[in-house]
């Protein structure tokens, strides 16, 4: 990477410039060599960046007319793109990557009517100051030089609106850690997907841009899985029932934010939901009833061949205090119910519109004192000396003892008990880790949070952020939260 004078970049451009004539004869030229008019060139630069992390800026060529053109190919010749930057105190720079020993003078074909698209980033651009940057692209085509318009852009460092942090019962280690949240900028709010290293999960791999937002919205990220993870969607609520969402594909959006009109005069968005296999957005939701405290549990399922379905789950007395979700290994959505004294489990099959199907994972005793679910977890238990293991529920049930932890199957059957475990405090997140460990994230009523593990004295943490959830990393907890600056900090637990 080489710096001459100072460069930024521009947003959202698509300019018309015209394409030098080649001196091939016409009738001997290769399609992609012939005499165009015009190509369309552009770049996807916004307003607003994160100080401190790379600019990324792609550049797309687009080809209007009926021949096939060429245009010089950015992803093995970077060095054809420079950055002319003027910094937030007037200086001047020029940023590009450095040439090779010798240009390989490779080309694109942009056939008729289609596009060839890089996505790059400003060199060194993750050491810029906070400040309002100008940037103009250059691009060399031969002996022509492209120049963009003039664009400018704002960094400031990430100041989180919303989001939050999930557990992944398996498979971060290719996809890595995945969250998504809102940026609070001068002019709006921006959505991204943050991503951290499977291996370390403090360690930041990105922050991909998706959409522009009119407010800070509450995001949710769904369950997927580890094949599906960069082929999910992010999803949120606006008024009282409309449900809005996107799909991404690798780390963008593959178009405009979608929306769900809810029939209901009002839905809650309820746990996390699930996209299958197929694509399909299964969203979990409680639509309460007019009157009163009941209500009824049921899926936005939203399917491109099948179109929207409103699949009915449960009818309760009462908005359940917790539920848990994740998909299984058909890519259908389970949900975790809490019910008086016990435990239900309900199937939402991905291909189909049908209702979801319930059973009873854990029934209160007939005989002697209630032990009703105090909170559960999906979670991937190893296989064992006389079951296989695999997706699998933990649940803290509440007896005379303390918190019994139990894990059970998809069809009930109890696979291990764990040691009572004391507390009073309010139950806040539950973390599977094993056959005999887990962490538990508690609130006192004096505002300050603990972390409880079986077998472990108490660790006091302090104040926490109320969305900050638990996360699995190396057999051990870590707590991960939102923080300006992060945008997502971590505090290993155990």
């Amino acid at each position: 990477m080489k710096r001459s004078l100072p460069l930024s970049w521009t947003a959202a451009l698509v300019l018309l410039l015209p394409v030098v004539a080649w001196s091939q004869d016409k009738e001997e030229a290769a399609p992609a060599e012939q005499t165009s008019a015009l190509l369309a060139v552009g770049t996807d630069l916004r307003a607003d960046y994160i100080q401190g992390e790379p600019i990324p800026v792609r550049i797309r060529v687009d080809n209007s007319s009926e021949a096939d053109l060429s245009f010089p190919a950015l992803d093995t010749r970077p060095h054809l793109v420079r950055f002319e930057v003027v910094t937030p105190k007037g200086d001047k720079q020029t940023w590009f990557n450095t040439p090779p020993a010798e240009d390989p003078d490779v080309r694109w074909t942009v056939r008729a009517g289609s596009h060839r698209e890089v996505l790059l980033q400003v060199p060194s651009s993750q050491r810029f100051l906070p400040g309002t940057y100008t940037v103009v692209v250059h691009i060399q085509d031969g002996e022509t030089e492209r120049v963009l318009p003039e664009h400018t852009l704002t960094l400031a460092q990430a100041d989180p609106a919303r989001g939050q942090a999930f557990s992944e019962p398996v498979g971060v280690e290719r996809a890595g850690y995945h969250a998504a949240w809102v940026q609070r900028t001068a002019s709006g709010y921006e959505l991204y997907l943050n991503v951290t290293d499977g291996k370390d999960p403090g360690k930041f791999v990105a922050d991909h841009h998706l959409t522009s937002l009119d407010g800070p919205v509450d995001p949710v990220l769904t369950h997927a899985l580890p094949q599906d993870r960069f082929d999910r969607h992010v999803y949120w609520q606006e008024g009282k029932s409309t449900l809005k969402w996107v799909r991404l594909r690798g780390d963008v959006v593959r178009e405009a934010p979608q929306t769900i009109q809810s029939p209901y005069p009002k839905m809650e968005l309820l746990g996390r939901g699930g996209t299958d296999p197929e694509g399909g957005l299964h969203v979990p939701i409680w639509v309460p009833a007019p009157k009163g405290s009941s209500g009824e549990i049921r899926v936005i399922s939203q399917r491109e061949r099948e179109g929207v379905r409103f699949r009915s789950v449960v009818k309760l007395d009462k908005r359940p205090d917790w539920v848990d979700t994740t998909v299984d290994g058909a890519g259908n959505l389970r949900i975790l119910v809490p019910a008086g004294d016990n435990l239900d489990l309900y199937t939402v099959a991905a291909a189909s519109e049908l209702p979801g199907v319930g059973r009873r994972l854990l029934k209160s005793p007939d005989k002697g004192p209630a032990t009703p679910p105090a909170l559960a977890r999906f979670g991937h238990l190893a296989e064992g000396d006389s079951d296989a293991g695999g997706l699998s529920v933990l649940v803290l049930c509440r007896t005379s003892e303390g918190l019994e932890g139990r894990w059970l199957s998809l069809s009930g059957a109890e696979l291990e008990r764990l040691a009572p475990l004391q507390t009073t405090d309010q139950l806040v997140d539950l973390l599977p880790k094993s056959r005999d460990d887990y962490g538990l994230l508690v609130l006192g009523s004096d505002g300050l949070s603990s972390y409880l593990s079986p077998g472990e004295a108490p660790r006091p943490l302090g104040t926490v952020d109320p969305e900050a959830r638990m996360i699995l990393w190396q057999s051990s907890a870590v707590l991960r939260s939102l923080a300006k600056g992060g945008p997502f900090v971590v505090k290993k637990l155990d």
